[in-house]
């Protein structure tokens, strides 16, 4: 609801007096209250209404904030809920070590992968560090843990293998 501009003009009633006024002495104070109670009656039709309206809508709103605050702290706890059920249903785990490249530039090893409760889909990341040959691979990451890697530099000292697995609950 919008409020209503008030006409100024209806407020100017002492100045539209004549200036040798014809009228009696109850008469003339009468004028002077006129444009008091034309104020009063714009305050109490127009403007109250509007400001009983907003203040019941912003009671309501804020009602509905507080009922939609436990509606986002529910959901809030939901999310919570469900990134435990995932942290405790999917894990990763890093299987790091150093190696010594063979004569061809190849390494192989195991890591013992197993974790209680939990199956081993495969790796999901990889990384070699500590040989400068730029075409280093894996070419064997396998779920139980056994892997290979070629082209590192023949006889490389600590190359270091780092794999992350990823496991689900079983």
């Amino acid at each position: 609801m919008s409020i209503e501009k008030i006409n100024l003009d209806t407020l100017s009633i002492v100045e539209s007096l004549d200036t040798q006024p014809t009228v009696t002495g109850k008469e003339l104070q009468k004028k002077f209250d006129e444009g008091t109670k034309t104020l009063a009656g714009y305050i109490n039709s127009n403007l109250i209404p509007v400001v009983n309206d907003n203040n019941n809508n912003i009671s309501d709103l804020l009602t509905n904030t507080a009922k939609n605050s436990n509606n986002i702290k529910s959901l809030n706890d939901s999310v919570s809920s469900i990134n435990t059920n995932i942290s405790n249903l999917i894990k990763t785990k890093m299987f790091k070590t150093k190696v010594k490249a063979d004569s061809h530039g190849h390494a192989t090893g195991q890591f013992a992968i197993a974790m209680t409760g939990y199956e081993c889909i495969g790796a999901i990341a990889f990384d070699v560090m500590g040989t400068n040959a730029t075409n280093t691979f894996f070419y064997r990451m396998t779920k139980n843990g056994s892997w290979a890697i070629g082209n590192c530099e023949p006889k490389t000292t600590d190359v270091e293998i780092s794999i992350i697995y990823l496991y689900v609950k079983s």
